[in-house]
């Protein structure tokens, strides 16, 4: 099976450094509910 990948670009000072923490396991809990299955989620600031 064919893994999704997902590579999302956020600019660091829109995001709190506070606020990062788990945000690729959200996103990736998120999608998977939604039928992308398996994913692997990056985000690059």
């Amino acid at each position: 099976m064919e893994e999704f990948k997902v590579i999302i670009e956020i600019e660091e000072e829109l995001l709190p450094e506070e606020d990062r923490f788990g945000l690729e396991d959200k996103i990736s809990d998120a999608l998977i509910e939604l039928g992308f299955s398996p994913i692997k989620v990056k985000i690059v600031w």
